[in-house]
């Protein structure tokens, strides 16, 4: 403190040599300027208001005017009745002006612009009224006398008398004279007296200043770790403090946006490589490499959890030969129980694991160079609101930082949820497939079961007959018949499978039938509206281009109908009408649809 006091005492000497010489400067130019400001108080009195008012008196004289002529122009005897308020404020001018207008010439100016006032005033409310002739004529040219009398009085009682101007400001020139040089010799005294005492006082401020400038433009580069150097123990070394403090939050800042920022990148670059539909296997090996090549992980493995509640291998990065594959007993496990192993206890405590310095034969991480030993080991549960979905394992050359801790954890609900969503996609796929093979199969079947209906129908009419001529073989015609009760329960059940399947594809068209047709009505009515035209603002080839996309919209939601008709038919309550048909409805309907494309192409539809 006593340090900053003494530094404070340097730049109060300074101020004070610079003020003792300015108060000598001052003191010794005051007699020079009494009589200087008498002369000025003389002008400022009586000329600087003159100049002031004239411009003042002009512009309100010259509104007042405008603003009759504007009442008179626009029929107005409102706007006419407030001219009286500019006039008032003339007079209120006329009276502020003070000594720079003797009362006589006052009093004259307001007299003359009253006059003009009564007269423009009475001039203008005739004119309003409609009123013309010869008189009216006559006391408007008396109006404009006397405008032309009132501007010249103001003209005249705000003139500026030259050469008295000249000689007052010519003697005071010659007293500034005199009294600039004594200023300026008091000046070059004080002048050479601070500068002698500034550089005894600036003699480590100039270091110090070099040094906080130099502090300042790296940290406006982003380099924090250099501090600034602490010379003096005064105010700029407390700034100096200060800002190197401040560079330490700074830093601390940039480091903690650094890591959102990378923490962020990461998550969407995950969310990328896993857009689209993916195979579980796929998702898996994306998702692992991804986040492999992002912690500078050397070697990973993904568990997935399946349905029989093991681990199963479903991604690798830079992995060799599993366990069952590698002759000398190392490699990694492919199948791996709950609560089994790091990776199994893992996945029960559901938290992130770290493994600092494994056993140097634990893993050997390997290139075309070499081989090396990890120094950690990260296990990271995947799991979200309390489903287990899997396991990722990583093997590091370096210990596990923080911030791939915390992108770990922040990944694990993106990619619980893009692997439960590619297994989903997987298994509907499968299903779908299934399904189209059993309709396929059901299909077969039900022709085959009804060529063997007929066939049977067609034995059963022979051994009928066969009954009448043979009747020893009735008990062989009787067990045939069971035979073909027992099949006949089989083809029934067969059916009904069947109509099952083909009312759930029924159900399936219907529905996205129903759906197709909300947008198709849109768009009929939208282009039905616009092939009509009421605004008539399309041509006639646009209104006919409006009627092909609704002719289109039409036939489209005909193709509808007839899928619906489809599943009617399926269904057996399909009615069948048949009627004629013009055949230069399809022919005007081709050209109209497909002559379009053919001029796009640049062909000739015939």
């Amino acid at each position: 403190r006593a340090v900053q006091v003494t530094f404070r005492a340097k730049l109060l000497l300074i101020v004070g040599t610079a003020l003792l010489a300015l108060l000598v400067m001052l003191g010794g130019s005051a007699l020079i300027g009494v009589h200087q400001t008498q002369r000025l108080a003389d002008v400022e009195g009586r000329l600087l208001p003159k100049l002031e008012l004239a411009p003042r008196l002009d512009a309100e004289f010259e509104r007042l005017t405008r603003d009759m002529q504007n009442a008179v122009t626009s029929q107005n005897s409102a706007a006419l009745a407030a001219t009286g308020q500019q006039k008032s404020k003339l007079f209120d001018l006329i009276a502020s002006a003070g000594g720079a207008l003797d009362p006589a010439t006052a009093a004259a100016m307001r007299w003359a612009i009253q006059d003009y006032y009564d007269s423009a005033h009475d001039v203008s409310v005739r004119m309003i009224a409609g009123e013309a002739g010869e008189v009216l004529v006559q006391d408007a040219a008396r109006m404009q006398k006397l405008q032309v009398k009132a501007q010249e009085l103001i003209k005249k009682a705000t003139a500026l008398d030259r050469s008295e101007i000249t000689r007052t400001f010519a003697t005071v020139r010659d007293e500034n004279r005199s009294a600039d040089r004594f200023r300026v010799a008091i000046g070059v005294l004080g002048v050479a007296v601070v500068t002698l005492l500034s550089l005894w006082v600036s003699r480590g401020m100039f270091e110090a200043l070099s040094n906080l400038s130099r502090g300042f433009a790296r940290f406006a580069t982003g380099d924090f770790e250099h501090h600034i150097p602490i010379t003096s123990g005064d105010e700029l070394g407390a700034v100096s403090k200060e800002a190197n403090q401040m560079a330490v939050t700074l830093g601390e800042h940039a480091a903690e946006r650094t890591r959102s920022d990378w923490l962020r990148m990461g998550q969407v670059g995950l969310s990328d490589e896993l857009r689209g539909e993916l195979e579980p296997e796929a998702v898996a090996q994306r998702a692992l490499s991804y986040l492999a090549r992002r912690i500078e992980a050397m070697a990973a493995a993904l568990y997935v959890r399946e349905d029989d509640g093991k681990l199963r291998l479903r991604g690798r990065y830079a992995l060799g030969a599993p366990a069952n594959d590698d002759k000398s007993g190392a490699g990694f496990a492919e199948v791996i129980r709950e609560g089994e192993g790091l990776v199994g206890e893992t996945l029960v405590a559901g938290e992130l694991m770290v493994v600092e310095d494994p056993p140097s034969g634990y893993l050997k991480i390997k290139s075309g160079l070499g081989e090396s030993a990890p120094r950690s080991l990260v296990f990271a549960p995947l799991t979200h609101f309390g489903r287990k979905v899997g396991v990722l394992e990583f093997a590091l050359l370096k210990p596990c930082s923080e911030v791939n801790r915390e992108l770990l954890t922040s990944i694990r609900a993106t990619l619980v949820i893009a692997l439960e969503a590619a297994k989903s996609g997987a298994a509907l796929r499968l299903l779908l497939a299934e399904t189209q093979t059993l309709a396929e199969r059901l299909s077969s079947q039900e022709e085959e079961l009804r060529v063997n209906n007929q066939e049977l129908l067609a034995q059963q009419e022979e051994l009928r007959r066969a009954n009448e001529e043979l009747e020893g073989q009735r008990q062989a015609l009787r067990t045939q018949n069971d035979e073909l009760e027992e099949a006949r329960v089989a083809l029934q059940q067969k059916a009904e499978e069947l109509s099952q399947v083909s009312s759930y594809k029924s159900q399936f068209l219907a529905n996205m039938s129903h759906e197709l047709r909300t947008p198709l009505n849109s768009m009929l009515l939208l282009s039905h509206l616009l092939a009509e035209n009421e605004s008539g603002n399309l041509s006639s080839k646009q209104v006919e281009h409006m009627k092909t996309i609704h002719a289109a919209g039409k036939d489209l939601l005909a193709l509808i109908n007839q899928v619906l008709d489809l599943s009617k038919i399926e269904a057996g309550k399909q009615e069948v009408e048949l009627e004629s048909v013009p055949l230069e409805h399809f022919v005007s309907h081709a050209r109209r649809t497909f002559e379009p494309l053919a001029a796009d192409r640049g062909l000739w539809l015939v």
